[in-house]
């Protein structure tokens, strides 16, 4: 579903004008999801991480696996694996990040950085003024949100299966709506950047990224 998603927002996206509103702050930019300033994708996507494991890690312990210890430290090694993944792809990897590793070693360099320093991380160049330029630009939003997704769809999936679990559910209703919630705005946010964000090929390699974990490991 993840990879039509992209391979179809793409083609769609390539077919029509793209007009991105700019970065100016108005209550219109605030909720217009193909603004990347929007609150979804400042607050959530941004963050994207966090919610998916405190959301998993909530509904591991207090819907799926209540009152079962030894399948909620289970589940507790898959999100710890899962984010060790995640970490060394968009965060740190003996240094810079892989998707700062794959920028730098196409041509990406930070201009108009305060100093003379060489800088290899994008964190650290926006952080100082500079922009990060030059490189391909895996798209991190792809990855993640795959990555993020398919790590709550793990979880559900056996726990759907069987009917006496539905009635489990009901009874913690708000934790199922934000669970249900968190994939269908990931999925959401999947749509808009395949539709208006990077080049196909950037959004391909984030692809793959956000479900090679998967492959590997299942």
């Amino acid at each position: 579903v993840y990879v039509l998603t992209v391979v179809l927002g793409s083609i769609y996206g390539s077919n029509k004008q793209k007009s991105l509103p700019s970065s100016e702050t108005s209550w219109f930019n605030l909720i217009d999801l193909t603004n990347k300033y929007n609150l979804f994708n400042q607050y959530f996507v941004k963050n994207g991480w966090f919610w998916t494991s405190f959301i998993f890690i909530i509904y591991a312990t207090l819907v799926i696996h209540a009152n079962n210890s030894l399948q909620i430290a289970k589940s507790l090694i898959r999100w710890i694996l899962a984010t060790l993944y995640w970490y060394i792809i968009t965060q740190r990897f003996f240094g810079p990040s892989i998707i700062d590793r794959i920028f730098v070693s196409t041509g990406g360099r930070c201009d108009n950085y305060h100093s003379e320093t060489q800088v290899f991380e994008a964190y650290v160049c926006k952080k100082g003024g500079g922009r990060w330029i030059g490189g391909y630009d895996l798209s991190g939003h792809c990855f993640l949100l795959i990555h993020a997704s398919l790590l709550l769809w793990d979880e559900i999936s056996a726990f759907t299966y069987r009917p006496e679990n539905w009635e489990i559910a009901k009874e913690k209703k708000i934790l199922s709506f934000f669970f249900v919630f968190f994939l269908f705005l990931w999925w959401s946010m999947l749509v808009v950047t395949a539709i208006y964000f990077h080049d196909f090929s950037e959004k391909l390699t984030g692809t793959i990224f956000g479900v090679l974990y998967w492959i590997i490991m299942y």
